[in-house]
């Protein structure tokens, strides 16, 4: 149940957010064009990728640290 609650929390302000930046792109540029839509678009992405990224990083130097206790070795030992 506190997983719901989190995520119905996180789903309300993201949304809140992506609102409040979208009206604020439109007030300051105007609606002829939906720069808005496209200004929370590319921030999105850009924070999309920035995870992405850092997951990437971490996985690669726990790969590394797991190498490193086997002398430079993927092999597992048989069980």
């Amino acid at each position: 149940m506190n997983q719901l609650i989190a995520i119905a929390l996180g789903g309300d302000s993201g949304a809140v957010a992506r609102f409040l930046v979208s009206a604020g792109v439109y007030q300051w540029l105007g609606r002829g064009f939906p720069f808005g839509t496209l200004a929370v678009n590319l921030i999105g992405s850009l924070l999309l990728s920035l995870l992405t990224e850092a997951l990437v990083l971490q996985r690669a130097a726990i790969a590394l640290e797991y190498r490193d206790e086997n002398n430079g070795e993927y092999s597992r030992e048989p069980i």
